[in-house]
């Protein structure tokens, strides 16, 4: 990397400027060292109206990011990247080279260099980044992390112990098969949602508890596992075919019929919603016990869309907690928010 004339640096006084970015995914953050307390973040989706901006890189958010840290991308001394793209690019079925990094960088960063003059990329483990963020936006010594995700990289829930002097050690993984993601995916399917639409299946549950359905136990001693009968299709399709399977054969063969406005009339789109939640929730609980077990420690750090689905805050009340993420659940008072993160 060409060195930097300290003359261009004056906001930071030589300190590093670190830009994250969840890319492919829709955010980015610009994080001078020195700036302890600044952190410029914001959503592509809010810049461009475009909601979730799915499979495009966060051109617009680093852009913003930049332009609210005074910066530029010459100001920038590493990239740091919340998914080990190397790694999930031979999940996809091909290679990453050292060579592909200029294109990638202007593909999702809208940055143009050569090979010459780029800048140090670091790609992270998807949960690592998750359970870093984490930890260090709580005010523990120490803590457990349990990180649950649809999947990341190659895992879908990982649990981490961390202190601020040994740093994070993961203690426990489950594979992508096990994901508690694409169970509650495979039940907003089923009962006529898409994949951004997970919050109302959470509402429907909430219909269909208050009306007393009662859940199908989908994960026997609430352990997260793999769905039988997993077919030859891709990553994730085949493990949501499989638990489409089973909520079939649950359900006795009938399809919801129903409209999605009207989906809380329909008894088997109430039944999946209320059996998905409950099988989640159980599964969460079980795993904050086991995280603080395994770390030997009641703090519990949250990350991770599937850890943070909102029906369950009282996960917290039992030790302290911090919740990665802005809500507006009620909570008792010894629960630790995080800011807003969706790495």
């Amino acid at each position: 990397m060409a060195s930097r004339d300290p003359r261009a640096l004056p906001h930071h006084d030589l300190d590093p400027v670190i830009l994250g970015v969840n890319a492919p995914r829709p955010a980015g953050t610009i994080q001078p060292r020195a700036w302890s307390i600044t952190t410029a973040r914001c959503w592509r989706s809010a810049r461009s109206r475009d909601k979730h901006a799915e499979r495009r890189g966060p051109l617009l958010a680093v852009a913003h990011c930049l332009a609210q840290a005074d910066a530029t991308f010459d100001d920038v001394d590493l990239v740091a990247v919340g998914w080990d793209v190397p790694l999930a690019s031979r999940l996809l079925g091909f290679e990453w080279n050292l060579d592909d990094t200029p294109a990638w960088l202007r593909r999702y960063l809208g940055w143009s260099c050569s090979m010459q003059d780029m800048p140090e990329v670091r790609f992270v483990g998807h949960h690592l980044a998750h359970a870093t963020i984490a930890f260090h936006e709580s005010d523990f010594a120490e803590a457990a992390i349990l990180v649950i995700d649809g999947n990341g990289d190659d895992e879908s829930i990982s649990i981490y112990r961390a202190d601020r002097e040994r740093g994070l050690v993961r203690k426990r993984v489950w594979p992508r098969s096990h994901s508690l993601g694409y169970l509650y995916a495979a039940a907003c399917r089923f009962v006529g949602f898409n994949h951004l639409q997970a919050g109302k299946l959470m509402g429907l549950s909430a219909w269909g508890r208050a009306a007393g359905a009662e859940p199908w136990d989908l994960l026997p001693d609430n352990e997260p596992q793999a769905p039988g009968g997993i077919d030859e299709g891709d990553g994730f399709n085949k493990y949501i075919h499989a638990w489409t399977a089973q909520l079939d054969q649950l359900g006795g063969g009938p399809r919801v019929s129903r409209p999605q406005r009207e989906l809380h009339l329909d008894p088997l789109a109430v039944q999946v919603a209320v059996s998905a939640q409950d099988a989640v929730e159980r599964a969460l609980l079980q795993l904050a016990a086991l995280a603080r077990e395994l770390a030997g420690t009641q703090n519990l750090c949250l990350a991770g869309g599937v850890a943070l689905n909102c029906a369950r805050p009282t996960v917290c009340w039992t030790g302290r907690c911090s919740r990665h993420r802005r809500h507006t659940m009620p909570e008792p008072p010894s629960v630790r928010r995080g800011s807003r993160d969706h790495a």
